[in-house]
Protein backbone atom coordinates (compact mmCIF):
# COMPACT_ATOMS: atom_id res chain seq x y z
CA UNK A 1 0.00 0.00 0.00
CA UNK A 2 2.87 2.34 0.86
CA UNK A 3 4.57 1.68 -2.50
CA UNK A 4 1.35 2.47 -4.33
CA UNK A 5 0.97 5.74 -2.45
CA UNK A 6 4.56 6.76 -3.28
CA UNK A 7 4.07 5.89 -6.95
CA UNK A 8 0.78 7.78 -7.14
CA UNK A 9 2.29 10.81 -5.42
CA UNK A 10 5.29 10.84 -7.75
CA UNK A 11 3.02 10.61 -10.81
CA UNK A 12 0.91 13.47 -9.47
CA UNK A 13 3.97 15.66 -8.91
CA UNK A 14 5.22 14.92 -12.44
CA UNK A 15 1.81 15.87 -13.83
CA UNK A 16 1.81 19.14 -11.88
CA UNK A 17 5.34 19.98 -13.07
CA UNK A 18 4.45 19.25 -16.71
CA UNK A 19 1.28 21.35 -16.44
CA UNK A 20 3.25 24.24 -14.92
CA UNK A 21 5.78 24.14 -17.76
CA UNK A 22 3.15 24.00 -20.51
CA UNK A 23 0.94 26.69 -18.98
CA UNK A 24 3.65 29.04 -17.74
CA UNK A 25 2.54 32.67 -17.72
CA UNK A 26 6.14 33.91 -17.98
CA UNK A 27 7.53 32.70 -21.33
CA UNK A 28 11.05 33.77 -22.31
CA UNK A 29 11.18 37.15 -24.05
CA UNK A 30 11.25 37.26 -27.82
CA UNK A 31 14.48 38.02 -29.65
CA UNK A 32 15.18 40.96 -31.99
CA UNK A 33 14.59 39.28 -35.35
CA UNK A 34 12.59 40.33 -38.39
CA UNK A 35 10.20 37.41 -37.77
CA UNK A 36 9.45 38.27 -34.12
CA UNK A 37 6.08 40.01 -33.60
CA UNK A 38 6.55 40.55 -29.88
CA UNK A 39 7.82 43.72 -28.21
CA UNK A 40 11.49 43.01 -28.99
CA UNK A 41 11.20 42.03 -32.65
CA UNK A 42 11.63 43.97 -35.89
CA UNK A 43 8.51 42.61 -37.58
CA UNK A 44 6.82 46.05 -37.71
CA UNK A 45 9.89 47.62 -39.32
CA UNK A 46 10.26 44.80 -41.83
CA UNK A 47 6.57 44.98 -42.80
CA UNK A 48 6.72 48.78 -43.21
CA UNK A 49 9.72 48.41 -45.53
CA UNK A 50 8.00 45.71 -47.59
CA UNK A 51 4.82 47.78 -47.91
CA UNK A 52 7.02 50.66 -49.12
CA UNK A 53 8.33 48.49 -51.92
CA UNK A 54 11.78 47.95 -50.40
CA UNK A 55 13.24 44.42 -50.66
CA UNK A 56 13.76 42.89 -47.20
CA UNK A 57 15.92 39.83 -46.50
CA UNK A 58 16.19 37.83 -43.28
CA UNK A 59 19.87 36.91 -43.39
CA UNK A 60 20.25 33.55 -41.65
CA UNK A 61 23.88 32.73 -42.35
CA UNK A 62 27.20 33.91 -40.99
CA UNK A 63 28.23 37.38 -42.05
CA UNK A 64 31.28 36.03 -43.88
CA UNK A 65 28.86 34.29 -46.26
CA UNK A 66 27.82 36.21 -49.41
CA UNK A 67 25.69 39.25 -48.58
CA UNK A 68 23.75 41.36 -51.07
CA UNK A 69 26.07 41.92 -54.08
CA UNK A 70 27.02 45.36 -55.25
CA UNK A 71 26.55 48.54 -53.22
CA UNK A 72 23.76 50.67 -51.83
CA UNK A 73 22.41 48.03 -49.40
CA UNK A 74 21.65 48.32 -45.67
CA UNK A 75 22.34 45.67 -43.02
CA UNK A 76 20.81 45.96 -39.52
CA UNK A 77 22.44 43.97 -36.72
CA UNK A 78 21.77 43.97 -32.97
CA UNK A 79 24.10 43.42 -30.04
CA UNK A 80 24.24 41.53 -27.76
CA UNK A 81 23.44 38.42 -29.75
CA UNK A 82 22.75 34.74 -29.26
CA UNK A 83 25.76 33.80 -31.37
CA UNK A 84 29.09 35.52 -30.91
CA UNK A 85 30.33 37.68 -33.79
CA UNK A 86 33.57 36.10 -35.03
CA UNK A 87 36.66 37.88 -36.28
CA UNK A 88 36.24 36.40 -39.78
CA UNK A 89 32.73 37.82 -39.91
CA UNK A 90 33.87 41.24 -38.71
CA UNK A 91 36.53 41.42 -41.42
CA UNK A 92 34.11 40.33 -44.14
CA UNK A 93 31.45 42.77 -42.91
CA UNK A 94 33.84 45.74 -42.88
CA UNK A 95 34.94 44.88 -46.41
CA UNK A 96 31.30 44.68 -47.54
CA UNK A 97 30.60 48.11 -46.03
CA UNK A 98 33.71 49.57 -47.64
CA UNK A 99 32.31 48.65 -51.08
CA UNK A 100 29.62 51.30 -50.64
CA UNK A 101 27.07 49.71 -48.31
CA UNK A 102 25.66 50.78 -44.94
CA UNK A 103 25.72 49.00 -41.59
CA UNK A 104 23.41 49.97 -38.72
CA UNK A 105 24.53 48.52 -35.38
CA UNK A 106 21.99 48.69 -32.55
CA UNK A 107 24.07 47.97 -29.43
CA UNK A 108 22.49 47.84 -25.96
CA UNK A 109 25.09 50.06 -24.31
CA UNK A 110 22.68 52.47 -22.61
CA UNK A 111 19.59 50.23 -22.31
CA UNK A 112 18.91 46.70 -21.12
CA UNK A 113 15.89 45.11 -22.84
CA UNK A 114 14.77 41.84 -21.25
CA UNK A 115 16.13 39.73 -24.12
CA UNK A 116 19.71 40.81 -23.31
CA UNK A 117 19.65 38.47 -20.29
CA UNK A 118 19.68 35.52 -22.71
CA UNK A 119 22.34 36.96 -25.04
CA UNK A 120 26.14 37.13 -25.11
CA UNK A 121 27.55 40.65 -25.08
CA UNK A 122 31.17 41.06 -26.08
CA UNK A 123 32.47 44.63 -26.17
CA UNK A 124 35.49 43.27 -28.03
CA UNK A 125 33.34 42.42 -31.06
CA UNK A 126 31.77 45.88 -31.07
CA UNK A 127 35.15 47.55 -30.66
CA UNK A 128 36.70 45.48 -33.47
CA UNK A 129 33.78 46.37 -35.71
CA UNK A 130 33.86 50.14 -35.05
CA UNK A 131 37.49 50.77 -33.95
CA UNK A 132 36.04 52.48 -30.86
CA UNK A 133 36.55 51.45 -27.22
CA UNK A 134 33.79 51.90 -24.65
CA UNK A 135 33.60 52.02 -20.86
CA UNK A 136 30.86 52.54 -18.23
CA UNK A 137 30.61 56.17 -17.09
CA UNK A 138 30.50 57.37 -13.49
CA UNK A 139 29.28 60.55 -11.81
CA UNK A 140 31.35 63.01 -9.78
CA UNK A 141 31.11 60.73 -6.72
CA UNK A 142 32.43 57.75 -8.63
CA UNK A 143 29.06 56.00 -8.75
CA UNK A 144 28.15 54.37 -12.08
CA UNK A 145 25.69 56.20 -14.28
CA UNK A 146 22.59 54.07 -14.73
CA UNK A 147 19.19 54.44 -16.33
CA UNK A 148 15.93 52.66 -15.52
CA UNK A 149 14.60 50.62 -12.63
CA UNK A 150 14.80 46.85 -11.99
CA UNK A 151 11.81 44.97 -13.37
CA UNK A 152 10.16 48.12 -14.74
CA UNK A 153 9.97 49.32 -18.34
CA UNK A 154 11.51 52.78 -18.61
CA UNK A 155 12.20 55.17 -21.46
CA UNK A 156 15.76 56.13 -22.46
CA UNK A 157 15.67 59.42 -24.44
CA UNK A 158 18.28 60.74 -26.88
CA UNK A 159 18.68 64.26 -28.29
CA UNK A 160 20.24 65.21 -31.65
CA UNK A 161 23.37 67.29 -31.21
CA UNK A 162 23.75 68.85 -34.69
CA UNK A 163 22.15 69.21 -38.08
CA UNK A 164 22.62 66.14 -40.19
CA UNK A 165 20.61 64.50 -42.99
CA UNK A 166 20.00 61.54 -40.69
CA UNK A 167 18.62 63.85 -37.99
CA UNK A 168 16.31 65.82 -40.28
CA UNK A 169 12.92 66.52 -38.63
CA UNK A 170 14.02 64.62 -35.51
CA UNK A 171 13.46 66.30 -32.15
CA UNK A 172 14.11 63.26 -29.92
CA UNK A 173 14.73 59.53 -30.02
CA UNK A 174 13.65 57.09 -27.34
CA UNK A 175 14.68 53.55 -26.41
CA UNK A 176 13.32 51.20 -23.76
CA UNK A 177 15.05 49.48 -20.86
CA UNK A 178 13.62 46.75 -18.61
CA UNK A 179 16.14 47.13 -15.81
CA UNK A 180 19.23 48.99 -14.67
CA UNK A 181 21.34 49.93 -17.69
CA UNK A 182 24.84 51.35 -17.38
CA UNK A 183 25.57 54.41 -19.49
CA UNK A 184 28.66 53.87 -21.65
CA UNK A 185 30.96 56.41 -23.22
CA UNK A 186 33.83 56.30 -25.69
CA UNK A 187 37.13 55.62 -23.97
CA UNK A 188 39.31 55.94 -27.05
CA UNK A 189 39.15 55.96 -30.83
CA UNK A 190 41.75 56.38 -33.58
CA UNK A 191 42.57 60.06 -34.06
CA UNK A 192 42.74 59.60 -37.81
CA UNK A 193 39.27 58.08 -37.97
CA UNK A 194 36.60 60.73 -38.58
CA UNK A 195 33.46 59.93 -36.63
CA UNK A 196 30.43 62.15 -36.28
CA UNK A 197 28.29 62.43 -33.15
CA UNK A 198 24.62 62.54 -34.01
CA UNK A 199 22.79 62.20 -30.64
CA UNK A 200 23.46 62.20 -26.92
CA UNK A 201 21.89 60.72 -23.80
CA UNK A 202 21.52 62.62 -20.52
CA UNK A 203 22.07 60.95 -17.13
CA UNK A 204 22.46 62.90 -13.87
CA UNK A 205 23.05 66.09 -15.85
CA UNK A 206 25.89 64.48 -17.77
CA UNK A 207 25.95 64.12 -21.54
CA UNK A 208 27.06 60.87 -23.21
CA UNK A 209 27.31 60.33 -26.95
CA UNK A 210 24.85 57.66 -28.08
CA UNK A 211 24.68 57.78 -31.91
CA UNK A 212 27.65 57.92 -34.27
CA UNK A 213 28.43 57.89 -37.99
CA UNK A 214 31.70 56.11 -38.85
CA UNK A 215 32.98 56.19 -42.46
CA UNK A 216 34.30 52.88 -43.77
CA UNK A 217 35.74 53.08 -47.28
CA UNK A 218 32.92 54.03 -49.63
CA UNK A 219 30.31 53.02 -47.06
CA UNK A 220 29.15 54.07 -43.62
CA UNK A 221 28.66 52.46 -40.22
CA UNK A 222 25.97 53.95 -37.97
CA UNK A 223 26.21 52.92 -34.33
CA UNK A 224 23.39 53.41 -31.82
CA UNK A 225 23.97 52.94 -28.08
CA UNK A 226 20.35 51.76 -27.76
CA UNK A 227 19.59 48.19 -28.78
CA UNK A 228 15.83 48.74 -28.52
CA UNK A 229 15.58 51.82 -30.75
CA UNK A 230 13.77 50.18 -33.72
CA UNK A 231 11.98 47.28 -32.02
CA UNK A 232 8.22 46.83 -32.27
CA UNK A 233 7.52 48.53 -28.94
CA UNK A 234 9.88 51.45 -29.55
CA UNK A 235 9.66 52.30 -33.25
CA UNK A 236 6.50 54.34 -32.65
CA UNK A 237 8.08 56.36 -29.83
CA UNK A 238 9.39 59.90 -30.32
CA UNK A 239 10.92 60.22 -33.84
CA UNK A 240 12.42 56.74 -34.10
CA UNK A 241 10.56 55.93 -37.32
CA UNK A 242 11.86 59.17 -38.85
CA UNK A 243 15.42 58.02 -38.13
CA UNK A 244 15.10 54.81 -40.13
CA UNK A 245 13.19 56.65 -42.86
CA UNK A 246 16.06 59.15 -43.23
CA UNK A 247 18.61 56.34 -43.24
CA UNK A 248 16.77 54.48 -45.99
CA UNK A 249 16.25 57.68 -48.00
CA UNK A 250 19.90 58.76 -47.95
CA UNK A 251 21.82 55.49 -47.85
CA UNK A 252 19.74 52.90 -49.73
CA UNK A 253 20.29 52.85 -53.48
CA UNK A 254 17.41 52.27 -55.93
CA UNK A 255 16.78 48.54 -55.87
CA UNK A 256 18.88 48.22 -52.73
CA UNK A 257 18.03 45.62 -50.08
CA UNK A 258 17.57 45.94 -46.33
CA UNK A 259 19.05 42.92 -44.59
CA UNK A 260 18.31 41.88 -40.99
CA UNK A 261 21.06 39.92 -39.29
CA UNK A 262 18.77 37.21 -37.87
CA UNK A 263 21.48 34.54 -37.78
CA UNK A 264 23.19 35.94 -34.69
CA UNK A 265 19.81 36.14 -32.92
CA UNK A 266 19.08 32.42 -33.37
CA UNK A 267 17.49 32.05 -36.83
CA UNK A 268 19.57 29.92 -39.18
CA UNK A 269 19.22 28.08 -42.46
CA UNK A 270 21.40 25.36 -40.96
CA UNK A 271 18.23 23.84 -39.50
CA UNK A 272 16.32 23.94 -42.77
CA UNK A 273 15.17 20.39 -43.69
CA UNK A 274 16.51 20.66 -47.23
CA UNK A 275 19.90 21.81 -45.97
CA UNK A 276 19.87 19.05 -43.36
CA UNK A 277 19.35 16.26 -45.89
CA UNK A 278 21.94 17.75 -48.24
CA UNK A 279 24.56 17.94 -45.51
CA UNK A 280 27.48 15.57 -46.22
CA UNK A 281 27.90 14.92 -42.49
CA UNK A 282 24.50 13.23 -42.45
CA UNK A 283 25.52 10.98 -45.35
CA UNK A 284 28.78 10.00 -43.63
CA UNK A 285 26.89 9.27 -40.39
CA UNK A 286 24.45 6.97 -42.20
CA UNK A 287 27.32 5.16 -43.95
CA UNK A 288 29.12 4.72 -40.62
CA UNK A 289 26.03 3.19 -38.99
CA UNK A 290 25.51 0.86 -41.95
CA UNK A 291 29.15 -0.22 -41.86
CA UNK A 292 28.94 -0.92 -38.14
CA UNK A 293 25.76 -2.94 -38.68
CA UNK A 294 27.44 -4.95 -41.47
CA UNK A 295 30.41 -5.81 -39.23
CA UNK A 296 28.02 -6.83 -36.50
CA UNK A 297 26.14 -9.20 -38.83
CA UNK A 298 29.05 -10.88 -40.61
CA UNK A 299 31.72 -10.66 -37.93
CA UNK A 300 33.25 -13.66 -36.16
CA UNK A 301 31.24 -12.78 -33.09
CA UNK A 302 27.73 -11.59 -33.73
CA UNK A 303 26.75 -10.53 -30.24
CA UNK A 304 27.42 -7.20 -28.60
CA UNK A 305 26.79 -8.94 -25.25
CA UNK A 306 27.03 -12.59 -24.13
CA UNK A 307 23.79 -14.55 -24.57
CA UNK A 308 21.69 -14.98 -21.47
CA UNK A 309 20.98 -18.48 -20.22
CA UNK A 310 17.45 -19.74 -20.34
CA UNK A 311 15.90 -19.63 -16.88
CA UNK A 312 15.21 -23.08 -15.36
CA UNK A 313 11.73 -24.54 -15.28
CA UNK A 314 9.91 -23.65 -12.02
CA UNK A 315 9.60 -26.48 -9.49
CA UNK A 316 7.35 -27.17 -6.48
CA UNK A 317 9.71 -25.43 -4.09
CA UNK A 318 9.61 -22.30 -6.26
CA UNK A 319 5.83 -22.32 -6.03
CA UNK A 320 5.98 -22.78 -2.26
CA UNK A 321 8.54 -19.98 -1.96
CA UNK A 322 6.42 -17.65 -4.09
CA UNK A 323 3.25 -18.47 -2.14
CA UNK A 324 5.08 -18.00 1.14
CA UNK A 325 6.44 -14.67 0.03
CA UNK A 326 2.96 -13.57 -1.03
CA UNK A 327 1.48 -14.57 2.31
CA UNK A 328 4.36 -12.95 4.18
CA UNK A 329 3.61 -9.64 2.50
CA UNK A 330 -0.11 -9.87 3.27
CA UNK A 331 0.00 -11.37 6.81
CA UNK A 332 0.70 -9.16 9.81
CA UNK A 333 3.82 -10.24 11.77
CA UNK A 334 1.79 -10.50 15.00
CA UNK A 335 -0.69 -12.97 13.47
CA UNK A 336 2.11 -14.89 11.78
CA UNK A 337 3.86 -15.44 15.11
CA UNK A 338 0.64 -16.62 16.76
CA UNK A 339 -0.01 -19.03 13.88
CA UNK A 340 3.47 -20.52 14.30
CA UNK A 341 2.72 -21.28 17.94
CA UNK A 342 -0.80 -22.58 17.16
CA UNK A 343 0.57 -24.94 14.50
CA UNK A 344 3.22 -26.28 16.89
CA UNK A 345 0.72 -26.75 19.71
CA UNK A 346 -1.66 -28.63 17.36
CA UNK A 347 1.13 -31.07 16.44
CA UNK A 348 1.87 -31.66 20.12
CA UNK A 349 -1.76 -32.25 21.09
CA UNK A 350 -2.71 -34.17 17.98
CA UNK A 351 -5.75 -31.93 17.52
CA UNK A 352 -6.49 -28.23 16.82
CA UNK A 353 -5.04 -26.19 19.65
CA UNK A 354 -5.63 -22.71 20.95
CA UNK A 355 -2.73 -20.26 20.91
CA UNK A 356 -3.87 -18.91 24.28
CA UNK A 357 -3.71 -22.34 25.94
CA UNK A 358 -0.11 -23.52 25.53
CA UNK A 359 0.86 -27.02 26.78
CA UNK A 360 3.79 -25.78 28.84
CA UNK A 361 3.49 -28.56 31.50
CA UNK A 362 3.83 -31.22 28.81
CA UNK A 363 6.82 -29.49 27.33
CA UNK A 364 8.46 -28.98 30.74
CA UNK A 365 8.09 -32.70 31.45
CA UNK A 366 10.05 -33.59 28.30
CA UNK A 367 13.69 -34.20 29.40
CA UNK A 368 14.93 -33.95 25.80
CA UNK A 369 13.85 -30.29 25.46
CA UNK A 370 16.43 -27.70 26.48
CA UNK A 371 15.17 -25.57 29.34
CA UNK A 372 16.83 -22.41 28.00
CA UNK A 373 15.16 -22.86 24.62
CA UNK A 374 11.81 -23.42 26.33
CA UNK A 375 12.27 -20.21 28.35
CA UNK A 376 12.89 -18.24 25.15
CA UNK A 377 9.75 -19.74 23.60
CA UNK A 378 7.73 -18.77 26.69
CA UNK A 379 9.05 -15.22 26.46
CA UNK A 380 8.09 -15.01 22.75
CA UNK A 381 4.65 -16.39 23.53
CA UNK A 382 4.12 -13.82 26.28
CA UNK A 383 5.12 -10.96 23.93
CA UNK A 384 2.69 -12.15 21.27
CA UNK A 385 -0.03 -12.64 23.82
CA UNK A 386 0.49 -9.03 24.94
CA UNK A 387 0.16 -7.84 21.33
CA UNK A 388 3.84 -7.10 20.74
CA UNK A 389 5.90 -8.24 17.77
CA UNK A 390 8.76 -10.74 17.83
CA UNK A 391 11.51 -11.68 15.42
CA UNK A 392 9.72 -14.22 13.21
CA UNK A 393 12.94 -15.73 11.88
CA UNK A 394 14.26 -16.43 15.39
CA UNK A 395 10.85 -17.73 16.48
CA UNK A 396 10.74 -20.12 13.53
CA UNK A 397 14.23 -21.43 14.34
CA UNK A 398 13.35 -21.92 18.04
CA UNK A 399 10.15 -23.84 17.29
CA UNK A 400 12.06 -25.96 14.79
CA UNK A 401 14.71 -26.69 17.41
CA UNK A 402 12.03 -27.59 19.96
CA UNK A 403 10.40 -29.96 17.46
CA UNK A 404 13.71 -31.72 16.78
CA UNK A 405 14.84 -32.01 20.39
CA UNK A 406 11.40 -32.76 21.78
CA UNK A 407 10.87 -35.95 19.85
Amino acid sequence: MKDRMITAGSALLALVALTAILTSDDPPPGLPTSEEKGPNGYWALAEWLRESGIPVVSHRQRLDSPLAPGKGHLLITTLPSQRLLRMQEIGALRAWVAQGNTLLVLAALNDMPDWTLRAVFSLDSLEDLTDMQFEPLADADGKPLRRGFPGLESAVPLRPVQAHPLAADIQALEGVTDGYAHVHGVRSAPAEQPRLRLAQATAKQQQADALWQIPQGDGQIFLSALGSLLTNRAIGRADNRRLIANLVRHRLAPGGTVLFDDFHQGLSTLYDPAAFYQDSRLHFSILFVLALWFLYIVGAWNRLAPPRERPPEPEQQDFARAAGGFLARKLEPLHAGRMLFASWFADLEGRPADFKAPPWPKLEANPMLDSGLLAELKADHARLLAGRKVDLKQLHNRIRGARNHGR
